[in-house]
């Protein structure tokens, strides 16, 4: 799902994208890269405060610290 939403989002399809990245991290919580991938797209759709959680959701899972500050 994660490459089908990158496919997506070289295309500018940003909306799709999204819809990918989420069945990613529905399948699996912990895929890193689907975080980030969908904070660029929110980004993209300029809904930076939900692009924000992404990433910290991405950098919580790189840095292995739980839950939030």
């Amino acid at each position: 799902c994660n490459n089908k939403g990158n496919a997506l989002a070289r295309l500018g399809k940003h909306d799709l994208a999204l819809q990918f990245y989420e069945r990613a991290l529905e399948s699996d919580p912990a895929v890193r890269t689907a975080w980030v991938n969908k904070g660029f797209g929110l980004a993209k759709l300029g809904r930076f405060r939900e692009a924000a959680e992404c990433a910290n959701a991405a950098i919580r899972l790189t840095t292995g610290v739980a839950g939030g500050a």
